[in-house]
């Protein structure tokens, strides 16, 4: 079996912000949306009124995306095997350490689902700016990413100095929104 393409969208959002970006994904009623909490499992079928469970707490959710209503979930095995070819949109909470990164992603398999899933990704990057700049903690070198993107909420909240979390926690590289900007000196 061959993959159709893949999606992978690495960003920061608001919690605002992405209980707007699945709002709007119910109200286009192109797909039904699954939350899912491992510790504890639990996965709830998500609703306009319940949007709030997926978004909000300190436990790591992931929202799966999908053409069909999906049966009963009890396991994350009836996750892997009834689900197929899910959008998956892991779901960055904000908390004490900071605002931990989102990601949009899919592997695809279903050529009609795929061009639902190309106009969420779409929607998203429209909704966001493009790049970040990582530097290692250790020695202080900076990488930038013109692929990862960011919402204005982010941006604001790093103004305020609320720090980005990347997947690899606090001990992953610091992440600052947009591009570094070096200074040089002038007539250069």
């Amino acid at each position: 079996m061959t993959y159709d393409t893949d999606i992978s969208i690495q960003f920061y959002a608001t919690p605002t912000e992405l209980r707007s970006f699945l709002r709007f994904i119910l109200s286009e009623k192109t797909a039904y949306a699954t939350c899912v909490q491992q510790v504890p499992f639990q996965a709830i079928e998500l609703v306009d009124g319940n949007l709030d469970d997926a978004i909000y707490g300190d436990v790591p959710r992931r929202v799966y995306l999908t053409r069909e209503r999906p049966i009963t979930i009890t396991s994350k095995m009836d996750l892997e095997t009834t689900v197929a070819s899910p959008l998956i949109l892991d779901v960055g909470h904000l908390d004490q350490a900071g605002l931990h990164q989102s990601w949009l992603a899919c592997r695809v398999f279903d050529k009609e689902a795929l061009k639902v899933w190309r106009q969420i990704a779409k929607s998203l990057k429209q909704s966001t700016e493009e790049g970040v700049t990582a530097t290692n903690q250790k020695n202080g070198v900076s990488q930038y990413y013109k692929t990862f993107r960011h919402t204005e909420g982010a941006r604001r909240l790093q103004e305020e100095g609320i720090k980005m979390i990347p997947p690899q926690g606090e001990k992953g590289p610091s992440i600052r929104l947009g591009k570094l900007e070096f200074p040089t000196k002038s007539g250069q």
